[in-house]
């Protein structure tokens, strides 16, 4: 086997689902030429990701992505691997040159030979597992991973030094949910935000996903530029580092929550609309890693059945933990 094509074109957290199996691919055939086609957005997190050859840019508008199938084009595959894909990732079938196509996603333009059947209840790391076992790949854990370059890092820290910030000595919390029903609702983390103010010292970093950078602006603007609160670094691979120092994250199931389960960080997990059996950390059971789901009752119901104390309780656990 000489050269393996993976495909992972949708949101952030999908793409870095793609890293163990990655990593798993070149453990595996320490000589194959691994190539990514991934959506260009994601495209920081694996410059510098020793596991990969050559990235390929995915772009959703039809026209741009003539110009990056001619790239393609011109390199032939061994195995087609779709991690995770787009409907519209048929057009780019039309210039990859591949002796096979493997996928779990029911895609109706791809041969059911093409197709691996699972349970629905298959965690999405397992789902890619499951593509690599197709081809004698082995298993390499479900430790999802980013990498920095020396530039990245100094650049990042620079960020950090400018607001006062010290690795471990501050929170994230990430308001964002790229889509509104997984959004943890702004008066949740509004009463949280006060119950960090009276009962700790920590500066608070406030952090979301493309498209959504008015939330931390709307959630600072009830406290009168308080010197404690700060938004996060726009840059999204830097504040990815900034996200991986922090002593607590608080967020829900969205790209960053992924960002922070691949650097350790200890993590509260909110799922107010999805499934953490799915979508959530892969080992759930760690000691560094809390999830809440919702419990329907009462007053809750405002915060999408998960209560500001119960957050607070969790955040408290995992902040005595790491004394």
């Amino acid at each position: 086997m000489k050269r393996i094509l993976v495909i992972s074109s949708t949101g952030m957290g999908d793409s870095l689902w793609a890293t163990p199996g990655l990593r798993a691919l070149k453990k595996s055939f320490s000589d194959c030429h691994i190539s990514l086609l991934l959506d260009t957005r994601w495209k920081v997190f694996f410059n510098c990701n020793p596991y990969v050859d050559r990235i390929f840019d995915y772009k959703k508008q039809w026209y741009r992505q003539i110009t990056r199938g001619m790239r393609l084009f011109p390199h032939a595959f061994d195995h087609t691997l779709i991690f995770h894909g787009n409907k519209d990732i048929r057009r780019f079938l039309f210039w990859i040159r591949s002796d096979k196509v493997w996928t779990y996603q029911p895609f109706p333009w791809l041969k059911d030979e093409d197709r691996i059947i699972l349970p629905p209840t298959t965690h999405e790391i397992d789902r890619r597992r499951a593509l690599l076992e197709c081809i004698g790949a082995k298993h390499d854990g479900g430790d999802m991973e980013i990498f920095y370059s020396g530039e990245e890092k100094n650049s990042a820290k620079e960020f950090m030094t400018a607001r006062g910030l010290h690795a471990k000595e501050f929170v994230y919390f990430n308001l964002g949910g790229s889509r509104e029903n997984r959004r943890w609702p702004l008066p949740g983390f509004l009463k949280l935000t006060k119950k960090f103010l009276d009962q700790t010292e920590f500066p608070i970093v406030f952090g979301s996903g493309p498209g959504e950078e008015h939330l931390p602006n709307n959630l600072m603007s009830h406290f009168k530029n308080h010197p404690k609160l700060m938004k996060g670094c726009s840059e999204l691979k830097l504040d990815s580092f900034v996200i991986g120092q922090a002593r607590l994250m608080v967020t829900a199931d969205t790209g960053p929550m992924h960002l922070a389960l691949a650097q350790k960080v200890p993590t509260v997990s909110l799922f107010p609309n999805t499934d953490p059996a799915l979508t959530g950390p892969y080992d759930p059971t760690v000691e560094y890693i809390r999830i809440i789901l919702p419990t329907p009752n009462g007053e809750e119901n405002e915060d999408k059945g998960i209560s500001p104390k119960k957050v607070w309780e969790k955040c408290h656990e995992l902040l005595e933990l790491s004394k």
